[in-house]
């Protein structure tokens, strides 16, 4: 398997072959991935049932006297 630097390179060259008329179909593909791709890490988060937790610590009873609690 590529490198991620060899597979870009692989890319570009391919892209390089196609012609005039079709790259706005490719640019419309990767517009496509590049959506999905963001929409997934959203969708990600939304559903992780930790991410409600993220900085609990910071607030509350979780974080009242832990620096006492660790040190002791």
């Amino acid at each position: 398997m590529s490198t991620l630097p060899n597979l870009r390179q692989v890319v570009l060259e391919e892209i390089n072959q196609i012609p005039d008329e079709q790259l706005s179909q490719v640019l419309q593909f990767l517009h496509v991935l590049i959506s999905n791709s963001q929409t997934k890490k959203d969708e990600d988060l939304i559903n992780d049932p930790l991410a409600e937790f993220i900085g609990a610590v910071e607030h509350g009873s979780l974080a009242q006297n832990i620096d006492q609690e660790l040190y002791e």
